[in-house]
């Protein structure tokens, strides 16, 4: 089947050199020269079929003054049929819906295509327009002040940009962009820059400044693990004045019952024998409970207040005979 001749119908509203308002009005569509891989004849035919139905789609779209849809109908025409028209009808097409710089780039593909193909009217028009977008089309220049930044990486609108682009013109769309810089261990730089017809803009990439180091894992282990010791030599600390206050009276009531069987350190009867050896035998173990306790405490107080600085409460120990005392700012 052979391909239809698609006219380059989209006219611009804005007046141009003779040769692109004659082509603009009706010249011959042209294919686009290229390689092809071997294909069904009726699939290759359906594709063709299905780009004219698009094309003429985008030319009624055009008709009624609806470039958007106009231009989703022209690029699903160029991906199933690519033919020079059908490119110069998008890159028009773009031209009306403000976006100068996809235009631009249109218009110079098919200028190249329309010279490699002899198709000199097509040429002359195109290039016609891109005289025009090009004093039209917002310029931007991104500074970049050190560039030997390990890992430097440069977005403009979440796309990156190759570091050969630093410092040269840079054609975008008019509209609010935003432009990140980012390296492994600095802090991110965040720039906005509003783009606007026939303006050139540039926007400097100060030197990243280093990132604060983050929270040392092993400072942090170090110090949860010395709390935990502190708290739990507290508690046998606590437990151990608590056991010793307790044997410590039971000491007392002993002895206390003892010397109603005792003279001075005599005892004349068996059971104020046995009463002394367990008021003994108390006392002992409340001083025992108490060294332990008072250690404890200690050394709690210790670990606590020499675990690394993360602005915790401060604690203090008292201890006396039979009672003990926390003191802390929290």
């Amino acid at each position: 089947m052979a391909r239809k001749a698609r006219d380059w119908q989209v006219k611009s509203r804005t007046p141009l050199v003779c040769v692109a308002l004659a082509l603009a009005c009706g010249a011959p569509r042209i294919a686009v020269a290229q390689t092809t891989t071997s294909a069904p004849a009726s699939s290759t035919n359906d594709a063709v079929e299905r780009a004219e139905a698009e094309f003429r789609a985008g030319r009624e779209a055009v008709a009624q003054g609806d470039y958007r849809t106009a231009c989703t109908h022209f690029e699903r025409s160029q991906e199933l049929d690519p033919q020079l028209g059908t490119l110069l009808n998008l890159a028009v097409c773009n031209k009306h819906l403000g976006k100068p710089a996809a235009a631009l780039r249109q218009f110079r593909e098919a200028a190249a295509l329309a010279r490699s193909g002899g198709h000199t009217e097509q040429e002359q028009g195109a290039r016609a327009y891109i005289a025009e977008l090009e004093r039209e089309v917002p310029k931007l220049v991104v500074e970049v002040r050190d560039r030997t930044t390990p890992g430097l990486r440069v977005e403009f609108d979440g796309t990156p940009l190759a570091p050969n682009h630093f410092g040269q013109v840079l054609e975008a769309e008019p509209g609010t962009h935003t432009l990140v810089a980012s390296a492994p261990g600095r802090e991110p730089f965040h720039a906005t820059v509003e783009l606007t017809l026939g303006q050139t803009h540039t926007v400097a990439i100060p030197e990243l400044a280093e990132a604060p180091a983050p929270a040392d894992a092993g400072t942090q282990t170090e110090l949860d693990t010395r709390r935990i010791l502190a708290i739990a030599s507290g508690a046998v600390g606590v437990a151990g004045v608590a056991v010793g206050t307790v044997f410590g009276f039971r000491s007392m009531s002993k002895k206390s019952d003892a010397d109603r069987h005792c003279d001075g350190s005599q005892c004349t009867t068996q059971e104020g024998v046995r009463l002394r050896e367990e008021a003994i035998s108390a006392g002992n173990v409340s001083t025992v409970a108490f060294v332990i306790g008072a250690a404890g405490l200690a050394g709690g107080a210790v670990l606590w207040l020499t675990a690394p600085d993360s602005q915790e409460p401060e604690l203090a120990v008292a201890i006396g005979p039979g009672s003990f005392a926390l003191r802390g700012t929290f």
